[in-house]
């Protein structure tokens, strides 16, 4: 089998079993952005919009009126306000004035409005029905989904009121260090929990908001550095994505055996019994924020992911007598706080915002199986995958 038969086999393998891993499915996928493409804010569109009318019509799922430029996304990034700290990003942080008009995502309930002792600052939370459901049960539907906008000066909702798509329902303010943004955030609940709206439930906003997507992936992904002990290997790639996409969702590395052309079996493949990846070969931000990030509620407490609990987590090690949702999303390196580690990878995002042209971030796996003969003998592919399920690939030492 030739090299360029390995990639063609990988890729078709890729776009078949990535939905598997994929947790954004079934939701509304006309929804509108919560700015209402910035609709309010300096432009010739600004006489489009009156103070206290909802989202015109025709903003309604329009991937031309979108929020971008984003000063974060959902993943990886550098903490500003933590004095530029590895931090795992559960959302989206669009910079605004403050006072600028917030619209519902798509039609729903009020769930919270205003102060909540959870959140530092005020907030809005938004239950939603799966799409073509019209019940007002979330069980039935199979599990619903939130939107929860964050950092609010005001708000014109309040809880239990039903709101429609493109709704007015609150104005941005500032986050605690002073910056002027809203922050948001989908969580989709999953079927065995219908209603939870936890952060472990957080997915990527852009797997349901619209944006200018083309037919392929813009991500650019380079396999920098591999080092070899033994029969183990570390491998470290760079992942560049334009910052008018900001979709990369899944970074993974695949070994081949160059004699026989076959895949090298990694740790991780499938889930243990309790329902954890452990060190897989794959970073996968959806996912891994679904199994490390735990609940504390009445049906899921947080002693169950303890020693000896029904849902004993991996690395419960690690954990503290409290409950701390970040606690292995957020864990850095000993060596250099604005690196992440966690699950034997290694995470290191340069800083961005939204006055920059990229985002930039290597990932490093750490002890994957060489093939028989080590290196020499190991074909190394990395895969990256956008949220709309297209793969990029680049090799390492894949000539004949």
């Amino acid at each position: 089998m030739s090299k360029n038969k390995i990639i063609d086999v990988i890729i078709l393998f890729s776009i078949l079993w990535y939905p598997y891993y994929s947790v954004a499915n079934s939701l509304d996928l006309q929804t509108v952005w919560p700015l209402c493409g910035r609709i309010s804010e300096e432009s010739p569109e600004k006489s489009e919009w009156k103070a206290g009318e909802n989202c015109p019509e025709e903003r309604l799922g329009s991937a031309k009126h979108n929020d971008f430029p984003l000063s974060s996304t959902f993943g990886p990034r550098q903490l500003v306000s933590g004095g530029y700290r590895y931090d795992f990003h559960r959302g989206l942080d669009i910079p605004t004035y403050t006072g600028t008009p917030i619209f519902a995502i798509a039609d729903g309930i009020v769930r919270k409005a205003g102060e909540d002792s959870a959140y530092s600052d005020p907030m809005i939370m938004l239950l939603h029905f799966q799409q073509g459901y019209t019940g007002t049960s979330c069980s039935i539907s199979g599990g619903c989904f939130h939107s929860l906008y964050l950092h609010l000066y005001g708000w014109t909702v309040k809880k239990g009121d039903s709101v429609s798509k493109g709704d007015l329902i609150g104005y941005t303010g500032a986050s605690q260090s002073g910056f002027s943004h809203l922050h948001f955030e989908i969580r989709k609940a999953p079927s065995e929990d219908p209603y939870s709206a936890w952060q472990r439930d957080a997915i990527h906003p852009l797997s349901i908001l619209p944006y200018e997507y083309q037919s392929d992936s813009n991500i650019d992904i380079l396999i920098e550095n591999v080092n070899e002990n033994g029969n183990l290997l570390n491998v470290t790639a760079k992942a560049t994505v334009p910052m008018d996409r900001l979709d990369l969702v899944r970074i993974e590395v695949k070994v081949f055996n160059k004699c026989s052309k076959s895949l090298v079996p990694q740790r991780g493949k499938s889930a243990n019994e309790k329902g954890y990846h452990v060190r897989p070969a794959w970073f996968d931000l959806e996912v891994w924020n679904r199994e490390y990030t735990h609940k504390n509620s009445r049906k899921y407490p947080w002693e169950s992911f303890g020693k000896g609990g029904t849902r004993e987590c991996p690395y419960h090690n690690n954990h503290s007598d409290t409950y701390s949702a970040n606690i292995h999303m957020d864990q850095a390196y000993d060596s250099d706080y604005q690196v992440g580690y966690f699950n034997g990878v290694s995470i290191a995002p340069n800083h961005y915002n939204a006055n920059s042209s990229e985002y930039v971030t290597r990932y490093t796996f750490h002890n994957l199986l060489a093939a028989d003969g080590g290196l020499s003998n190991s074909c190394i592919v990395v895969e990256a995958t956008d949220i709309k399920g297209a793969v990029k690939t680049t090799e390492y030492n894949c000539s004949d």
